[in-house]
């Protein structure tokens, strides 16, 4: 009883840390309004062109030929650094960025299941750092600029195909 009460314990501790974990920028999007609203809890669902790369397996049960499209803004962040070089202090800006093709897609049914292929948007980061003057030590640093920018893109070709029991 003492085992299975520590084993208890155990795995709430160790589930209480997973959910603690900061999502990846680069990987952390979701395709669609709907998606978005649901916090990702679409993708095992889902069978429409977003399928094609979330869910493979769910594009078997498209029934007629679909086409999607997404839009969405880009976030942008401005920090204005302060203090020392080696431990700056951020104060930092969010803003909405440019609007662009977040997704596309096509599935259409085919013998036996679908083919679906989309482009996706899966992560997106400009992120520009600016400052004055930053110290280090006796020394200093003047009109300091970083910028950093990256975009992960997903082009995506799967097939989706019935089990004997359908």
């Amino acid at each position: 009883m003492q085992v299975r009460w520590a084993l208890t314990v155990l795995v709430m501790v160790f589930a209480a840390f997973s959910q603690a974990q900061v999502p990846d920028l680069m990987s952390a999007f979701q395709a669609g309004s709907r998606a978005m609203a649901l916090g990702g809890a679409t993708a095992v669902t889902d069978s429409n062109t977003y399928s094609a790369l979330a869910n493979p397996a769910t594009l078997a049960l498209i029934d007629r030929t679909e086409y999607g499209l997404a839009l969405r803004n880009l976030p942008e962040t401005s920090n204005v650094a302060s203090g020392s070089l080696e431990r700056p202090d951020f104060s930092t800006d969010s803003s909405r960025g440019r609007t662009t093709l977040s997704h596309f897609g096509y599935a259409t049914p085919i013998k036996g299941g679908a083919f679906g292929i989309s482009y996706t948007i899966g992560g997106y980061v400009n992120d520009q750092a600016t400052a004055v003057t930053l110290t280090t030590g006796p020394n200093f640093a003047t009109n300091y600029s970083r910028n950093v920018r990256a975009q992960t893109n997903y082009l995506a070709a799967s097939l989706g195909r019935l089990g004997p029991q359908y």
